[in-house]
């Protein structure tokens, strides 16, 4: 591309500015593609529950009240972007919590999100524990966003679970 410009255009000044345009550009793609999403989702126009894969970074938005609950794979990274994972804790919108961690997983806040578990059960997100084997599995949560965590009433707002 750089080369056709350069014979296309025999201007100094069009040249200039045509090369800063395309310099431009590649930073703009580069930023996009550093951002290291492996998929974005937006939970307002998805069905079913969203399984981020085992060592990916996915990026999340939107709304699932009475819809779908996260799962996050050993190894995950998901980014919550101004999140709204809710449920009226009736048996009928599941069993299950928010969020729920299959093993080490990182979450990270942008916005303001919300967490609920989907039944008086189960916590707003299900950390993983390794059943009888003495060590524990990490949850991470970081980043500038805020995060309001509840269970529908039974249990804790974060609690670990079996993986």
């Amino acid at each position: 591309l750089l080369t056709l410009v350069t014979k296309v255009f025999d201007n100094k000044i069009v040249k200039k500015k045509l090369l800063f345009i395309f310099a431009l550009m590649c930073t703009v793609a580069q930023g996009a593609w550093a951002d290291g999403y492996n998929q974005v989702i937006y939970l307002d126009q998805h069905n079913g529950d969203v399984t981020v894969t085992a060592g990916e970074h996915w990026e999340i938005y939107g709304n699932s009240v009475f819809k779908h609950r996260v799962i996050i794979q050993d190894g995950a990274t998901v980014t919550l972007s101004s999140v709204d994972i809710n449920s009226d804790g009736s048996v009928t919108t599941g069993d299950y919590a928010g969020i729920t961690c299959l093993g080490d997983a990182t979450i990270i806040l942008n916005g303001i999100n919300n967490v609920k578990g989907f039944n008086r059960q189960y916590p707003g997100i299900q950390a993983a524990k390794r059943t009888g084997e003495g060590a524990e599995y990490t949850l991470t949560i970081k980043g500038t966003g805020s995060l309001s965590v509840s269970s529908n009433s039974n249990d804790k707002p974060i609690a670990p679970g079996n993986s």
